[in-house]
């Protein structure tokens, strides 16, 4: 699951087919859309964008952001007041991560995979290799 963090870009990426719609927990952003007629004067605005929508099929991108508005997915703080500030300068996406409960109730086989996923994502953003007690202790080992 991802979060977004801009309208335009997002919708960009998930018509390329980069990221699935199905994937989309919400997508935060800075617009005020209150209904489809304004939200497609803002897809027309991001035609002319060419790091947003331009080049890409119009009725697909209204299409996809329609669909974020209609389906609850599209959070605009904004509507309510208030002023959105960017999480993470220049990001697109985030992922969600799932959590592990230590009530039982996830498989060990679920434990295991997020772990093993844990000291992949720590091995691809160290410069160097971890410890082995590191490796060790993230796979359960």
């Amino acid at each position: 699951m991802k979060i977004g963090f801009s309208l335009g870009r997002c919708v960009r990426d998930i018509v390329k087919g980069t990221v699935l719609i199905e994937d989309v927990f919400m997508i935060v952003a800075q617009t005020m859309v209150f209904d489809s007629s304004q939200l497609e004067d803002v897809v027309d605005e991001y035609m002319y964008r060419p790091d947003y929508l331009m080049g890409l099929d119009r009725d697909k991108c209204v299409q996809v952001a329609q669909d974020l508005l209609l389906s609850g997915k599209l959070h605009q703080p904004r509507c309510q007041g208030h002023r959105p500030r960017h999480i993470v300068e220049g990001a697109v996406w985030m992922d969600i991560m799932p959590t592990i409960m230590d009530d039982g109730a996830q498989s060990e086989q679920v434990q295991s995979a997020w772990r093993q996923y844990q000291l992949a994502l720590k091995m691809t953003s160290l410069t160097q290799y971890p410890k082995a007690d590191d490796a060790k202790r993230l796979l359960g080992g």
